[in-house]
């Protein structure tokens, strides 16, 4: 089965930066900066607290 899911909804980023290209731009080069640093960080949590208490951290509302 295909997975149709994006990982950032555009038509929402579109809406929340009423349309500006330069601005959704800006966002979505913070959320790859974001992504390349959880990329380097997760293989060593991983070593230190194990993939399931990983998972929890994820699932975890943010406050």
């Amino acid at each position: 089965m295909k997975n149709n899911h994006n990982a950032i909804d555009l038509q929402h980023l579109n809406q929340y930066t009423g349309g500006d290209l330069e601005l959704e731009q800006e966002i979505y080069g913070l959320f790859k900066e974001q992504v390349r640093i959880w990329l380097r960080l997760l293989p060593m949590a991983t070593k230190r607290v194990g993939p399931l208490q990983l998972i929890h951290l994820k699932a975890a509302p943010v406050e």
